[in-house]
């Protein structure tokens, strides 16, 4: 157990729901990117590079950000953790998961490789929504 006083505890937590929700935002916003440069009759070698960079400076950023303070409140949580809360990290690991997939999908579209599904990249900008959705759930409700 991490012994965190509260008024740091409090801001922790707003950095925590601020980095985790500008996670989630950038993450829609890049596989919108990524369904419009799959869309695009020509990759234009400029707008690759804003992606890397928007990519690489801030969604990367806000992703370990949100991470880091998720550690450190979960350590100042106490030592008996609730079912809600390992629900909430098992929704986060497949936020991971799918970030670290957006990230093989660019990486083969800068590469023109072909991806079989990637006419599905519009469709697949609402799963970190719903996955965030019920991480708001589960942090909120706490069902159980």
């Amino acid at each position: 157990m991490l012994d965190v006083p509260y008024n740091t505890y409090v801001w922790l937590k707003a950095l925590h729901v601020v980095a985790a929700t500008a996670w989630v935002g950038g993450l829609v916003v890049w596989t919108e990117g990524l369904s419009f440069i799959y869309e695009a009759d020509e990759i234009k070698p400029r707008v690759m590079n804003w992606i890397r960079r928007f990519v690489l400076r801030w969604i990367h950023i806000y992703a370990l950000v949100a991470m880091a303070s998720g550690v450190v409140l979960s350590l100042s949580y106490g030592t008996e953790i609730e079912p809600w809360l390992h629900a909430k990290i098992v929704i986060v690991w497949l936020l991971v998961l799918y970030h670290l997939q957006a990230w093989m999908w660019f990486h083969r579209l800068c590469r023109e490789e072909p991806i079989f599904y990637a006419k599905n990249f519009r469709h697949l900008k609402v799963f970190p929504i719903f996955l965030f959705i019920g991480i708001v759930v589960l942090v909120v409700v706490r069902p159980f």
